[in-house]
């Protein structure tokens, strides 16, 4: 897998290229690009909350909108669902992206 930051975000993965809504639509997409700036940190759901939603707008069910996200990047990016789950991982209250898995 081979992860570009650096202008769009894209992503080369077992399934092809990903960019633009390949993610499933813009805050999946930003979910993901949140994650990966962490280098391998775990980012808690309220610091997401805050990420994704500045202008406080944030979906009164905020923990089962950003596992919705989860769910569309770990299909999107990993055709093996146990690898997805080891690499986008879920913390107590947090979720990260398990770098050195890719």
């Amino acid at each position: 897998m081979r992860i570009s930051l650096f202008g769009p975000l894209t992503v080369h993965a077992e399934n092809g290229l990903l960019e633009n809504q390949d993610f499933g639509g813009l805050k999946p997409k930003e979910l993901l690009a949140a994650l990966l700036l962490a280098r391998g940190r775990p980012v808690t759901k309220d610091q997401l909350a805050h990420d994704l939603w500045a202008d406080g707008r944030v979906p009164k069910n905020i923990g089962g909108t950003l596992e919705t996200y989860i769910s569309q990047l770990r299909k999107r990016l990993f055709p093996d669902r146990q690898t997805a789950r080891r690499v986008l991982a879920t913390d107590a209250g947090a979720y990260r992206f398990v770098v050195d898995q890719v």
